[in-house]
């Protein structure tokens, strides 16, 4: 075969050996072949490509699990089609019971509907007007009038700090959209609640799936106990077919004792490398603030959003109790993790890390920062300084990169999400894909850090900004192990680190560059096993 062992030299060799989980071996046919004892398997790749098991840095698994069990309204491209669904699902459930839906389509982003606005309580009303309706979807809850009177929430609702209760200028009522966690949480009480089995039966599925397109690893930033205990019981009966680093969540509304308590509580259960291969609890995460797509990403200057009004987005957690945060992790040695995406979110992250960094050095944290779209050249010496590292997702260019240049302009969405400068300026840089908010098939990201292609008219965005084959590869894997402190134990195809493995139908280094994103995985091995094949 042709094995891309994403060692520090991007090796490529023919064959490796593997016993008791673990690579013992690589090198031409000849060498590894003379290392088979009388038990030896021997699997001939017919030529094919393999790559090291793909980590995907920023993935919530739970919630693609829970989408698994909730009602789709994938494929979705107009509001008659959302609308249509969830009708039908009220008829079925008859009345007074939830309709709660997935996220609409891929993305789950307004601009990407034909009417170019999400849904509001009069659509969903119209076919709904007897069951509590909620959507699921991007930094957003929509619901119906139903929903609305069960959460007890009107026009003289007070907006919640951190986030914004949609509310329709000529009326003054709420349109039943809630945009960003401190404002979905006054629904989230009210919704059912998946039970235990529902939750670990999506995670098994997903974990299924996730390996059928390449994945080993992921890193879920942001989890519950609810979710963690699902993890822990596939854990428990060997069926986690992908090792997991997980993040817990931090309230960003809760008062300075109650947040002491959070760190203190978690410094027990996340300090540095507590769990093992399959399961590790690596720190807590934050939202710093939203998304670019539905118009809530803290930028520096304001922008147009999807709604039609300038505003420059949400900062869902102030700034004294993120640095009161970061204060209380250095302290008590719990990694950190905050979703920052647009740049003044980065820069107001950046600024209150040098700050706790001169009371007590974080540079051996790898604090993460999450999406961090909008870098500037201070950004990348300010990162390298104090040793953090970055998971971001080239997917978001492909799905809403059209949002990008309406809303930002050219010049701005084409300095979205820079690879080639994070690279060129030596930042731990790993790709992922936010799912469920773009797909979770890493060989898409790879393409997309690639071609940086738009999805509707396959316009390049920063062009400049392109990566090469070898490095996207390697910012799934190599990179990826970094990011989770399993550097020296996964990540690349080498003696003595975990036999996690794919096999591609596809030379993804050779082949032209549309058909990375169509390659199949024939293969996936993880510790040696096999678990999946086709």
């Amino acid at each position: 075969g042709k094995v891309l062992c994403v060692d520090t030299d991007f090796s490529i060799v023919e064959a490796a050996a593997i016993k008791n989980g673990r690579f013992i071996g690589i090198g031409d046919s000849k060498e590894i072949t003379a290392l088979a004892g009388r038990k030896t398997v021997s699997i001939d790749l017919g030529g094919r490509t393999v790559l090291p098991g793909l980590i995907d840095t920023h993935n919530h698994m739970t919630e693609v699990a829970l989408g698994m069990e909730q009602l789709s309204l994938e494929g979705s491209t107009c509001i008659p089609d959302i609308t249509r669904v969830i009708g039908g699902k009220a008829r079925d459930v008859g009345p007074g019971k939830w309709v709660v839906t997935g996220l609409i389509g891929e993305p789950a982003i307004s601009h990407q509907l034909s009417e170019r606005r999400y849904p509001t309580r009069s659509d969903l009303d119209a076919v709904s007007p007897d069951n509590p309706v909620c959507i699921v979807s991007f930094h957003v809850f929509i619901v119906n009038s139903y929903a609305l009177k069960i959460a007890g929430i009107n026009k003289n609702t007070p907006q919640p700090g951190g986030g914004t209760i949609g509310i329709d200028p000529a009326t003054g009522e709420p349109t039943g959209i809630f945009y960003e966690e401190p404002a979905m949480a006054l629904i989230r009480p009210f919704l059912p609640v998946p039970t235990h089995e529902e939750k670990v039966n999506g995670l098994r599925k997903a974990c299924r799936r996730y390996n059928a397109v390449g994945l080993t690893g992921i890193c879920e930033h942001g989890i519950g106990l609810e979710e963690l205990r699902s993890y822990q019981e596939l854990r428990r009966k060997g069926e986690l077919t992908v090792r997991s680093y997980v993040h817990l969540m931090v309230d960003p509304n809760q008062t300075s004792d109650d947040l002491k308590r959070t760190v203190k509580d978690a410094a027990f259960v996340a300090s540095p490398g507590f769990g093992d291969e399959y399961l590790r609890i690596g720190g807590l995460k934050v939202i710093f603030d939203g998304g670019v797509g539905i118009g809530t990403a803290l930028m520096r200057k304001p922008y147009m959003t999807a709604s039609g009004k300038l505003s420059d987005g949400i900062q869902v957690i102030s700034t004294p109790l993120f640095e009161e945060l970061t204060h209380l992790c250095s302290l008590y040695d719990v990694r950190l993790a905050q979703h920052d995406s647009g740049g003044k979110a980065i820069d107001t992250v950046l600024d209150v890390y040098e700050r706790i960094s001169a009371k007590k050095p974080i540079n051996d944290k790898r604090f993460v920062m999450v999406h961090c779209q909008f870098p500037t050249r201070d950004t990348f010496e300010k990162i390298r300084k104090l040793g953090a590292v970055v998971t971001t997702q080239a997917s978001f260019l492909y799905v809403m990169g059209s949002g990008y240049i309406k809303y930002l302009g050219k010049q701005l969405a084409d300095e979205a999400i820079p690879l080639r400068d994070w690279l060129d300026n030596g930042v731990p840089v790993a790709l992922s894909s936010d799912a469920p908010v773009t797909s979770f098939n890493p060989l898409m990201g790879i393409w997309s850090a690639v071609t940086r292609k738009e999805k509707t008219t396959g316009e390049v965005i920063g062009p400049g900004q392109r990566i090469t084959r070898e490095e996207a590869i390697r910012c799934y894997t190599k990179n990826a192990a970094y990011l989770t402190f399993e550097e020296g134990l996964k990540g690349s195809i080498e003696p003595g680190k975990l036999a996690d493995l794919v096999v591609l139908s596809n030379d993804i280094l050779t082949c032209p560059e549309e058909e990375i994103k169509e390659t199949k995985v024939e293969m996936t091995m993880l510790g040696g096993e096999v678990v999946h094949q086709i």
